[in-house]
């Protein structure tokens, strides 16, 4: 039972944490300026280890949630991941004809449909949100030229 619990994360954390505080314990000998660099060290390690120790325990815990709860098949998350990536290798060729405003959109509100099960309600809102804030960092903020396409070229604007 206690094997089924010890995890590489497990032990990687624990020996992290015993560790840290080996170091912090040891820096406090030291002089004021030279300990403040192990002292901020140690601290970090200790922090994301009792991080790390806490996301093995809850991955735990999901194994074994997941093991009750029925969830989806491993073919259907493998069929969507192979939808989503024809969605990225489309992407760049439809960037060309359409332009950025256009193929941008259609990719985020591609994506959030695959991975998002709920809530599809504002995904035209938020793929719209999302190219507007990308185009304000990059043309605008950053003044990098997003792809105007093909078809918009034609038309003259």
């Amino acid at each position: 039972m206690l094997t089924k619990f010890i995890k590489p994360d497990s032990i990687t954390s624990a020996v992290l944490i015993v560790f840290s505080i080996f170091v912090f314990i040891k820096s406090l000998s030291y002089p004021t300026t030279a300990a403040l660099f192990p002292l901020l060290i140690s601290s970090l390690i200790f922090i994301f280890s009792i991080l790390l120790l806490l996301r093995s325990i809850r991955k735990e815990k999901n194994k074994i949630l997941k093991k009750i709860t029925l969830s989806k098949s491993s073919k259907d998350e493998f069929k969507n991941i192979i939808i989503l990536l024809l969605g990225l290798i489309i992407y760049p060729f439809i960037l060309n004809y359409f332009g950025y405003f256009i193929s941008t959109s259609l990719l985020v509100y591609y994506t959030i449909f695959f991975l998002q099960e709920e809530k599809k309600k504002f995904l035209i809102i938020i793929s719209i949100f999302i190219v507007i804030i990308l185009f304000v960092i990059f043309d605008l903020i950053m003044e990098i030229p997003l792809p105007k396409g093909f078809l918009l070229e034609l038309g003259g604007l």
